[in-house]
C-alpha cells in the first residue's frame, strides 16, 4: 500500500510560520535580483513563482541562522539559468563567476540594510513607554496570542489590538525617521 505523500496540516503551518517572515522580509529583493537577470517582466516573475516554490520545497535544508538571501538568491540563479537554458537564450550578459560574485556583493548590501533596520527598530522600541514595550515583549519575544494577552493584563482584546495599531504605527514612523536621518 502506498504511503500518503501529502504533509500533515500542522507541518505545514510551522513550515509557514518559519518560511514566511523570511520571504517577506527578501521577497521585494528576489524578485528584483531575478528581474535584473531576466528583463520580461512576465519570464521574471514565473523564474520568481518557480522560485519560491522550490524554496519553499527546500526550505528543511536551509540551515537556520545562516544567510537566506544568499540561499535564496542561489536558488534564483539557478532558476534563471535552467529557464535560459529552456529558451536557448545561451546569450548572457553574465558568466556564473559574475553571478557569483554578484550575489555575494548583494546579499552583503542587503545584510548591512538589515542591521541598519535592526538598530534602528531596536531603538525605536526603547523610546517607548513601560506599558508598551511590556505589550510588544508579550507578542514578540514570548509570541502569546492577543487573547492570551487579554487574559495575562486584564484587558479587552479589542483594546490590545488598538494598541498594537498605535504601537506599530509609532514603531515604524520612528524607523522611517531614524533611517533617512542615517542615511
Amino acid at each position: 500500500m502506498a504511503q500518503n505523500q501529502t504533509e500533515h496540516p500542522d507541518d505545514i503551518v510551522r513550515l509557514s510560520e518559519k518560511f514566511t517572515p523570511l520571504i517577506l522580509a527578501h521577497q521585494d529583493y528576489l524578485h528584483s535580483f531575478i528581474l535584473s537577470l531576466v528583463p520580461n517582466f512576465s519570464d521574471a516573475d514565473d523564474i520568481f513563482q518557480e522560485t519560491l516554490f522550490i524554496m519553499c520545497r527546500k526550505f528543511d535544508e536551509f540551515e537556520p541562522g545562516s544567510n537566506f538571501l544568499a540561499w535564496s538568491l542561489n536558488i534564483a540563479r539557478k532558476n534563471v539559468m535552467n529557464f535560459r537554458r529552456k529558451q536557448k537564450k545561451q546569450q548572457t550578459n553574465f558568466c556564473p563567476e559574475t553571478l557569483q560574485k554578484l550575489i555575494e556583493r548583494t546579499s552583503q548590501l542587503k545584510n548591512r540594510h538589515v542591521e541598519n533596520r535592526m538598530q534602528a527598530l531596536e531603538k525605536c522600541i526603547e523610546k517607548l513607554n513601560k506599558k508598551d514595550r511590556e505589550l510588544m515583549k508579550l507578542r514578540y519575544s514570548l509570541g502569546l496570542k492577543t487573547e492570551l494577552i487579554s487574559q495575562k493584563i486584564n484587558r479587552s482584546s479589542e483594546s490590545i489590538y488598538h494598541s498594537f495599531s498605535r504601537i506599530i504605527k509609532n514603531v515604524r514612523s520612528c524607523i522611517v525617521r531614524s533611517l533617512s536621518v542615517s542615511e
